[in-house]
């Protein structure tokens, strides 16, 4: 869903085919640096769990990840490139 659309700019919530993307830029060491830290890279599988598992186990009950239940998870590109951010 796009969130908001300008002639240079664009959010639009997270999908499906945004993974790989994340993935490239959470395992990048300058992104890193501003997101969880560099020895906290993210792969495919910790991708999913952080961004798109709905059903996450904390303390022995079923709960909503962070991105869904506190953040609206956006993908944002400026001039058509699609930029990284928390």
């Amino acid at each position: 869903m796009v969130i908001l659309e300008t002639e240079r700019l664009r959010v639009r919530t997270l999908e499906e085919d945004d993974k790989p993307l994340l993935v490239t830029w959470l395992t990048n060491p300058v992104v890193l640096a501003f997101y969880e830290g560099r020895d906290n890279p993210h792969d495919r599988e910790k991708v999913d769990q952080h961004f798109y598992d709905r059903n996450v186990t904390a303390n022995g009950k079923k709960a909503w990840r962070f991105c869904q239940a506190f953040l609206l998870c956006c993908v944002l590109r400026a001039n058509r490139t699609a930029v990284p951010f928390p």
